[in-house]
């Protein structure tokens, strides 16, 4: 029977298999300690958790270490060695906080793997009580252990820490240099790296690979190649040019710092060509926007026989992206799947992104479904291609199936999220956001919060959005744009230029999509000050050939009426868009200068840009206008082969209004009965056009068809009705809609005032017109004229003196029209002096020039009192050249008033002017008539002189 070996003997057996490490004989040993009890055993049971450690059989070292009654230093620090040596970091941490508890402290050993564990956690508070046991023990001086710190707080980002216990360094070697300076590059405080490196040199420290490729890492951080020159210099004195890490950051820094060509050298001087070098070639290339060169590079790459790694695809895919090249895009994703890369995630989101940001959705989300780890940036970059092109509310299903996943969303998620909210006005689910971002302490994050700002403006709530501008802790150009963005769509354009006034006092610049604002607001303005002056700051800053800076300049001058400014402004243009002839044929269909408007129509067609919705509406509208029917019904015929007329109701609106103005009302009924949608406008545009011809019971039959198919009416709506209902004195469908009004708060529009205070005066109902007149919020010039001219044609001119009185009084300024009035007034009551006296205040008191209207006025105002004379005097006076109808006044009174010389006189003047004007010769043939009926002349001779007088005219 075998002897069992004493304590001692095992003692022996487990120093000796310690150092020898052979893991059958620690098992063995093992075994045997368990068979007689002795694992357990203090002294042995140590010693033998360091031998399992040290052979690596750790799981029966833990189990050992469990047992063990009485443990000591050996076994703690042989377990926190082993728990660092297997990177369970978390395991170690915990291990020497259980181990200070028993007043035990751990061995230098112990100590490095610790602070190693603090550096990847990146647990700085273990690793300051790390350093205070370091101090205790008077190990600040071991080199190692403090190279070992410096790293510990660098890697933990806490560089003042790092800076401090390097300073204490009485010995420093290029080890601790490089762990400093990686410390400072990592965070990327470039300056701190350059200056450590600096000193390094000074205190004649050769510099290491690390060292180069830190330092030359912060030279392209802050874009110096200066200095990275001076490295390149040193690199080349250590003869260190060929090695790959080296030669990587060389081409890397001078790519970064846009020295393309000395960096495709340094690449070419390398003696094996890594991909990583090839990548840092590439990504230059996307930085400095040369897409083009990039996919070049890429090719070359290949040719080269470089395999591509995921960083390459990456790279590639989104210059691919970025220059639209589908064909290149679709090879790349061919290239990546035969190289087994397409389940890498920065790789498929490169790819989602690309296939997003081209429209192709389906391919997007079939990359994305194929990844088997996918995560939130994947899914974040499929959000954002399906806001980008408008489907927000699958970009919202999006973000729920991302959630579904156990996948939380990001500033980026919540940022597409709140686009999509602001796109389809989603505004319940934007206060859910709102409500999810503040629990999770997001709200002050500028890039979100600039998110919620653009979401609330957009919708409209300019509350909101102000408010949570507000609470922002800081604004930057973003959040400022959305702001002022808000304010200038929905009309607020005063507030708008303020807040880009404050935003400038707050020191922050503005960009293009700023600018662009501000002067949109400018526009809606007339605000031509501030728009020259924006322009001189666009100038100054170079923005002039930003395509959306350039197309709002050319919109603002053009909506300011400066027609050749913003011509100019458009030919100065670099590249011009659909966007920038829209913007210019707009402003002249608005001027009224519609034959300019169809010129550039055709211009732009002739320069290959294909018209849009806004084009064809702007190109209609002058038609319209100029009433160029023919032109009209060439762009229908192109609308109608586009298909516009099915999907935009824009152009359809266009349309009817177009063959409305140019008279062919039919043609509009037509193209209205065709329309797949209707919408208020639609509606309004008909309705409006049949009153305008006079086809006012067809108007009023229209309206209650609008009403039956469930479109409100609007306020332009009400005023075609009603004057519909004013010239078929129709008071009683005046009232209703009177009442329809009333019910929806439209009475302080000024329109729908005055043309309800216009039906009531039509259908001489003085009393509820002047009902109306009094409650009118604004009274302005055309309500006081509707009311006198109302008066005036019932003939009550005292009512219309006073009302003239009444309207000076109220410091309102009488306008030709009201003047007009007033002399008809004067007309009618017969009140000669008071119509010479209003007429000479017009042009002396209110420096008004009368028109051809005004001495019509005058001469039937002399005509009916029975002075013709006069009136023949201020006809032939008068600064016009006189029509036909103020020589049928004449005509009237001279045959009132039997006057038959001026009579004969004015019958001349009027068939100089037309020929063929029937009514001067009736005019004629009643005179004498009537002197044949007195007696005065013969048949014979009447019919005779007729006849001789009809041929000498």
């Amino acid at each position: 029977m075998p002897s069992v070996p004493s304590v001692h003997h095992l003692r022996c057996i487990l120093r000796a298999r310690r150092y020898d490490k052979v893991p059958a004989s620690s098992v063995s040993l093992h075994a045997c300690m368990c068979k007689i009890g002795l694992h357990a055993h203090s002294s042995l049971g140590n010693y033998l958790v360091s031998l399992m450690v040290a052979t690596e059989h750790f799981d029966g070292a833990v189990w050992v270490f469990n047992e063990l009654t009485c443990r000591t230093s050996l076994s703690w620090n042989s377990l926190i060695f082993g728990y660092v040596n297997r990177r369970e970091l978390q395991h170690a941490l915990i291990l020497y906080q259980e181990m200070q508890e028993m007043l035990l402290y751990p061995d230098e050993c112990s100590i490095l793997g610790l602070l190693k564990a603090c550096a990847q956690l990146k647990d700085v508070s273990t690793g300051s009580i790390l350093h205070a046991e370091v101090a205790r023990r008077g190990l600040e001086e071991h080199l190692l252990v403090s190279s070992s710190l410096v790293d510990m707080y660098a890697k933990c980002n806490s560089l003042t820490k790092a800076q401090e216990t390097f300073d204490k360094l009485v010995n420093r070697d290029v080890v601790a240099w490089n762990v400093l300076i990686a410390g400072y590059t990592r965070v990327g405080h470039w300056e701190e790296a350059l200056l450590c490196f600096k000193q390094m040199l000074s205190e004649g420290n050769t510099p290491s690979i690390s060292t180069l490729v830190c330092g030359l890492k912060a030279c392209a951080g802050i874009g110096n190649a200066e200095r990275g020159g001076e490295l390149h210099a040193e690199i080349a004195r250590l003869e260190l040019e060929s090695d790959p890490h080296v030669g990587s950051a060389l081409v890397d820094m001078y790519a970064s710092c846009g020295l393309l060509l000395i960096a495709e050298e340094a690449l070419d001087k390398l003696s094996t060509q890594q991909v990583a070098a090839w990548n840092a070639l590439l990504g230059g290339y996307i930085k400095h926007g040369l897409h083009h060169e990039a996919l070049t590079c890429f090719k070359e790459m290949q040719l080269k026989g470089i395999i591509p790694n995921a960083i390459t695809f990456v790279c590639s895919v989104k210059a691919s992206g970025v220059v639209g090249d589908i064909e290149i895009g679709i090879e790349l994703h061919g290239d990546i799947a035969r190289t087994g890369l397409q389940d890498d995630v920065s790789v498929g989101s490169a790819l989602i992104d690309m296939y997003a940001d081209w429209g192709m959705l389906p391919r997007a989300q079939e990359v994305l479904l194929k990844l088997v780890n996918r995560n939130a940036v994947c899914w974040n970059a499929l959000i954002a291609g399906y806001v980008k092109h408008g489907f927000s509310q699958r970009a919202l299903d999006c973000v729920e199936q991302m959630q579904l996943e156990s996948l939380s969303p990001t500033t980026v998620t919540y940022a597409s999220s709140l686009k999509a909210c602001g796109d389809i006005k989603a505004i319940d689910k934007g206060y859910r956001l709102h409500i999810e971002i503040v629990k999770k302490e997001m709200d002050e994050d500028i890039f979100v919060g600039s998110s919620l700002v653009d979401m609330y403006a957009d919708i409209g709530l300019l509350c909101e959005a102000q408010e949570v501008f507000n609470r922002l802790p800081t604004h930057n150009v973003v959040s400022w744009t959305a702001l002022i963005g808000g304010y200038a769509k929905h009309g607020f354009d005063k507030e708008s230029l303020e807040h880009f006034n404050w935003m400038q006092l707050e020191g922050v610049f503005a960009n293009s999509a700023t600018y662009a604002c501000c002067l949109k607001s400018c526009g809606s303005l007339g605000a031509t000050d501030k728009g020259f002056d924006i322009h001189v700051e666009i100038a100054r800053k170079g923005l002039e050939s930003d395509l959306l800076v350039g197309n709002a300049l050319v919109d603002m001058y053009a909506k300011c009426g400066l027609l050749r400014r913003a011509h100019e402004t458009f030919l100065n243009l670099p590249t011009r868009d659909v966007v920038s002839w829209n913007a210019l044929i707009g402003g002249y269909t608005k001027d009224g200068s519609a034959e300019e408007a169809l010129g550039l129509f055709e211009q732009m067609q002739r320069e290959g840009i294909s018209p849009d919705a806004i084009t064809f509406s702007c190109s209609l509208n002058a038609c319209g206008s100029a009433g160029a029917r023919a032109k009209g019904q060439e762009i229908h015929y192109e609308i109608d082969k586009m298909g516009l007329l099915e999907g935009d109701l824009i152009v359809g609106n266009a349309l009817v209004d177009m063959y409305v103005n140019c008279g062919l009302l039919s043609k509009a009924k037509e193209v209205f009965d065709k329309l797949p949608a209707r919408d208020v406008v639609s509606w309004t545009t008909l309705i409006a056009g049949c009153v305008n011809h006079e086809q006012h019971e067809e108007a009023l039959q229209y309206y209650e068809k609008m009403e039956q198919s469930g479109i409100f009416p609007n306020s332009v709506t009400f005023v075609s009705s009603l004057r519909a209902c004013g010239n078929m004195g129709l008071t009683d469908k005046g009232q209703t809609l009177h009442a329809e009004i009333m019910r929806k708060d439209l009475l302080e529009c000024d329109l729908v005032g005055n043309s309800l205070v216009d039906l009531y005066a039509k259908c001489g109902m003085l009393s509820k017109a002047h009902e109306v007149f009094e409650v009118l919020s604004v009274q302005d010039a055309v309500s006081w004229n509707t009311l006198i001219t109302g008066h005036a044609h019932l003939g009550t001119s005292e009512s219309v003196f006073c009302l003239f009185d009444r309207m000076v009084d109220d410091m309102m300024d009488p306008n030709t029209s009201t003047f007009l009035s007033v002399l008809n007034a004067c007309s009618h009551a017969g009140v000669v002096e008071d119509g010479v006296t209003i007429f000479g205040a017009m042009r002396d008191c209110y420096c008004m020039v009368q028109s051809i209207e005004h001495y019509n006025c005058m001469a039937d105002l002399f005509a009916r009192s029975g002075q013709v004379q006069k009136a023949c005097t201020i006809i032939r006076e008068m600064p016009f050249h006189p029509n036909p109808v103020v020589w049928h006044t004449v005509m009237n009174a001279c045959q009132t008033w039997g006057d038959m010389e001026l009579g004969r006189e004015a019958f001349e003047q009027a068939v100089q002017i037309d020929d063929k004007d029937a009514g001067a010769f009736l005019f004629l043939a009643k005179v004498f008539s009537e002197a044949n009926l007195q007696g005065k002349i013969r048949k014979e001779d009447a019919t005779r002189q007729l006849a001789c007088m009809a041929q000498s005219c």
